[in-house]
């Protein structure tokens, strides 16, 4: 039996394995593919509901992708011939993955970024999208090294103190430009604004308390739980 939705999308599995039906706006595909279903022709406003999720999914694919300093999941975000400009990096988009995979697993600890107010304006097959940017990241007290980062007026500020981590916290926003090629969308380029940031000695808690009980502590290799897909 086919039920036909008046508004909005709903997915279903057939065979308990994958997903082959598709319902929305009052149509229903089955018996295909989610990916072929995709790459048919629909209505406008289907298809710009299509688009923006899978351009939501790339601009989520990054932080995954450097949160877990996976390289291969990085370059899935950007087309080869797009660009990146971070500040320390200005240059092709997949030479900035290989140099913030690097620079990152070098730099910080742990870091975390999140996204949020996703803002998608799509033309066809180019979009442009604004996001708001939340990233924490940990640093080890290295004198050298927080001077690199942050200057020699903030290492002596708190070098006195005894500090030896630190927590960086962005707060800024990713303006992203993207195309779609043969009915795939990744990033042509990417600019990073900063609007604020805080540098301060870490605080945490890790092994104190009610925080003690959490066993599932994040890695940043593809050991992470989220790789195991739920198993």
């Amino acid at each position: 039996m086919h039920t036909r939705l008046p508004l909005g999308i709903k997915l279903r599995s057939e065979n308990g394995t994958r997903i082959d039906t598709l319902e929305s706006g009052g149509v229903c595909i089955r018996d295909k593919g989610l990916e072929e279903w995709i790459g048919m022709a629909h209505p406008p406003e289907l298809q710009h509901l299509i688009d923006w999720h899978q351009i939501y999914a790339v601009l989520t694919k990054y932080s995954r992708g450097l949160d877990r300093l996976d390289l291969d999941l990085m370059k899935e975000v950007y087309w080869p011939d797009g660009t990146d400009d971070h500040g320390v990096f200005r240059g092709n988009a997949h030479e900035y993955c290989a140099f913030m995979i690097d620079f990152a697993r070098q730099s910080w600890e742990i870091t975390q970024h999140n996204i949020g107010n996703v803002s998608i304006d799509i033309d066809d097959n180019n979009a442009f999208s604004e996001c708001y940017l939340t990233a924490y990241h940990r640093i080890t007290g290295d004198p050298e090294k927080i001077k690199d980062l942050f200057g020699n007026a903030h290492y002596d500020r708190y070098k006195d103190a005894g500090a030896e981590k630190f927590d960086y916290i962005h707060g800024g926003r990713y303006l992203d430009t993207l195309e779609k090629r043969d009915g795939v969308w990744r990033i042509f380029s990417r600019v990073v604004t900063m609007e604020w940031n805080i540098v301060q000695p870490t605080s945490d808690v890790w092994k104190e308390g009610v925080l003690s009980t959490l066993e599932a502590i994040g890695t940043r290799d593809r050991t992470d739980l989220v790789y195991r897909k739920g198993q």
